[in-house]
């Protein structure tokens, strides 16, 4: 119950104890001091503005779903990744979209960088968002993006393009607040820098986390 409404409606039963207080109870005995402390009790039961009012109570207590944010997100490489490397040319880069590749472009500085568009959800007991979308992989809360290489092999018959590595980018770390900010923003970006070229000089593989976390920028 209300402990507003239950103090709104328990006024009435004050006020008559204190009135039968001052009064000694002289003027209501019997059936009438019984009549009016159970009008008193009742009126506690029930809330201060209808019996609806319960109905509303629990209604609010149900959590709602939150709504879905559109944001948009871009992975940049600190330094480029070589053209060629262990057998392989014409290397390129490019957030994978479950079985598509999504190509990237060159930043104001001159390096890569590959961006792309997902939902986010808030999740109902942890609060961080869950991302949703074909460029989104992993576990709901362990969601990370893909940078997918593909390249040409030398000596290959069909001279065909392959993807050959990739690098996972986790996209742990981020919070909802940054959500609800890049989202507000008409040219707001969540942005992360990773290393463009793994320890053996070819394009940055295997998991890669960012070297300075998610953060939000224009652009």
């Amino acid at each position: 119950m209300h402990w507003a409404a239950a103090s709104a409606n328990g006024a009435g039963l004050a006020l008559a104890l204190a009135f039968g207080a001052l009064t000694g109870w002289r003027e209501l005995e019997g059936p009438s001091l019984a009549a009016l402390f159970l009008a008193g009790v009742i009126g506690m039961m029930l809330p201060a503005d209808g019996p609806r009012t319960r109905d509303r109570e629990v209604s609010l207590m149900v959590p709602t779903p939150n709504s879905e944010q559109i944001v948009r997100l871009r992975v940049r490489l600190a330094d480029a990744p070589p053209r060629a490397c262990a057998g392989y040319v014409e290397i390129e880069g490019g957030l994978q979209r479950k079985d598509d590749v999504l190509p990237g472009d060159v930043g104001p500085d001159g390096l890569p960088r590959f961006t792309c568009e997902l939902r986010a959800r808030r999740d109902a007991t942890t609060g961080a968002p869950v991302f949703l979308g074909p460029c989104a992989f992993g576990p709901p809360a362990e969601r990370f993006l893909y940078v997918s290489w593909s390249a040409v092999r030398l000596g290959d018959p069909d001279d065909g393009r392959a993807m050959f590595r990739r690098a996972k980018v986790p996209l742990g770390g981020i919070t909802w607040a940054q959500v609800e900010d890049v989202a507000a923003r008409p040219d707001g970006v969540l942005e992360a820098t990773v290393p463009g070229v793994a320890r053996d000089g070819g394009p940055v593989c295997a998991s890669v986390p960012p070297r300075d976390g998610w953060r939000v920028v224009a652009g």
